[in-house]
């Protein structure tokens, strides 16, 4: 405890949470959006208890409902429809916490990673502020509805660090510890599905972890295959819904513009535009929807073309340098895996900054370590050229 006291990187992340709310204050004289007022609009007619469960369990967002954010809502009972500052505010709080352990999750993924690397909190300190500063990530907090996805990551991120931590009690019986793990994925990905649904993918994170971070870490060698085998069930359960929706696209697509066809060639244009956009900022390019984007409708077209072969290789070299460079597969893998409901074949939109809430988290940890890693002589000439 007194060396966490003395730790200088804790003051730094402190710093940097109050500089993210004030930066993000700026937009707390926001407006709502059309998404926003069928879920919160409802606040206006509650009355009663009975009012109030009608309206918490009553969202149609998704499939479950989203209850605990419907729950959160409740909190600004009061603030609608005048109030948008304090429904804001809320969000940002939440965003300024979800940093707080986004940082212990680095710390501990970075340690797991490799154990000769020195100060982690640094490298954690980088990672995390590389994600919650980045404007990318900007309307998640700014959009009221999306607070959805701000909570739904709450539960990942903290189920994630829990799980974790759990490799760090070695003189616990390794029987119950796996029994812990496995509540405690089982617990958040519960709730943060009852936040938004493509919380289900916090199994899959696992999973991606284990395959990359914990590969050859002798501290999850015990019951690391039933480990692999559970959250890998986890992951064919998601895929078998996705090939079982490609037979209802007719109905599902009837109200786009778009056929899934169309949709399946312009994600992989639209995943590498959000990479871009995360980490060399352009200005003119950040707003709250992109319902105009352009889609495309042959992947011999030379930007799907592009763009599927080049999320391909990367996905192919992640797969055979996995012994080798295990953070750069960590980092694509937990990208796509991210995009894995909401960038694949369901009939949503094209394109949404907010998907990129949780997928952010692996890249950012990747180029951190991968900066302090650099040789002296060139780590000052290899900022300066990312920050360009």
């Amino acid at each position: 405890m007194h060396d966490t006291i003395k730790n200088p990187t804790y003051y730094a992340l402190i710093a940097a949470l109050i500089i993210l709310y004030f930066v993000y204050s700026s937009g707390l004289g926001g407006t709502l959006y059309y998404d926003d007022f069928r879920p919160i609009s409802g606040l206006g007619n509650i009355v009663d208890l009975n009012s109030k469960i009608a309206y918490v369990l009553g969202e149609t967002s998704g499939p479950l409902g989203r209850p605990i954010s419907m729950l959160t809502f409740l909190a600004n009972q009061n603030d609608w429809p005048d109030n948008v500052h304090n429904i804001l505010l809320f969000n940002i709080i939440l965003h300024c916490i979800n940093a707080v352990i986004v940082f212990f999750l680095c710390n501990l993924i970075i340690k797991l990673h490799d154990r000769k690397i020195r100060k982690t909190e640094i490298f954690a300190l980088s990672a995390s502020m590389l994600w919650m500063f980045s404007p990318l990530l900007i309307s998640t907090s700014l959009i009221a509805v999306q607070r959805m996805a701000g909570l739904s990551a709450l539960f990942v991120f903290l189920g994630l660090t829990l799980y974790l931590s759990c490799f760090k009690f070695q003189k616990i019986n390794e029987k119950v510890r796996l029994v812990l793990q496995m509540l405690v994925i089982g617990t958040f990905t519960t709730l943060a599905m009852l936040s938004k649904e493509n919380g289900i993918l916090l199994p899959v994170f696992a999973l991606v972890i284990e395959l990359t971070i914990l590969r050859e870490n002798s501290l999850s060698k015990k019951y690391k295959q039933l480990r692999i085998i559970s959250f890998s069930m986890c992951l064919s359960i998601i895929i078998a819904y996705l090939a079982h929706s490609t037979g209802n696209t007719e109905q599902s697509y009837m109200s786009r513009s778009f056929t899934m066809t169309e949709r399946l060639f312009t994600q992989p244009v639209i995943l590498f535009e959000y990479v871009r956009l995360a980490f060399i900022p352009d200005m003119f390019s950040y707003r709250p929807f992109h319902d105009n984007y352009q889609h495309f409708s042959s992947p011999y077209e030379l930007k799907p073309l592009l763009a599927i072969i080049a999320l391909f290789s990367l996905f192919l070299i992640a797969v055979i340098k996995i012994k080798k460079i295990p953070l750069f597969s960590f980092a694509v893998f937990w990208f796509i895996s991210a995009h894995l409901l909401e960038s694949t074949n369901l009939s949503l939109e094209l394109y949404f900054e907010h998907r990129n809430y949780v997928a952010l988290l692996g890249p950012c940890i990747a180029i951190a370590v991968f900066l302090q890693k650099i040789p002296e002589r060139y780590k000052n000439l290899s900022i300066t050229i990312f920050s360009l």
